[in-house]
């Protein structure tokens, strides 16, 4: 699937409509230049899977997590960039990678790839800069 988005509120309607489409264990590979628009991808995917709370880049953290739904299952956003050279597993937070409890959305799986081989279901979102505004989005299974 191919979307063009022309402001970040495309870019949070066209994900809020994709988290229609994902379950529990999904892993979800956010793709894309720095300041292409992936953490407002996330802030879209929370959206439609009922997050209320403010949804913020994990860069420092590595990782965010938030509740959804009435059997409080996880939205778990991580942020690898910063784990480039880094045994990922040592740090806790492939923990949840295809856990059947959480959505994980990942931003810089490259860093992750090795961790990523037992998920189940993976998606990748890949996000362009075509100019200033405009971003192509690609969703595909893996």
């Amino acid at each position: 699937m191919e979307i063009f988005s022309k402001s970040a509120q495309e870019t949070i309607l066209a994900a809020q409509d994709f988290a229609s489409q994902l379950a529990l264990g999904d892993v979800v590979r956010l793709e894309g230049d720095l300041g292409a628009g992936k953490t407002t991808f996330a802030k879209g995917v929370a959206k439609g899977l009922g997050i209320v709370q403010t949804v913020t880049s994990p860069t420092f953290a590595l990782s965010n997590e938030y509740t959804f739904g009435q059997k409080g299952h996880r939205l778990v956003h991580i942020d690898a960039y910063r784990l480039e050279g880094v045994d990922a597993i040592e740090t806790g937070i492939c923990e949840n990678l295809g856990a059947k409890d959480c959505v994980c959305l990942v931003e810089w799986s490259c860093f992750l790839c090795q961790e990523m081989t037992q998920c189940k279901q993976i998606w990748k979102v890949t996000i362009e800069r075509m100019d200033q505004y405009t971003r192509r989005i690609t969703i595909a299974k893996e």
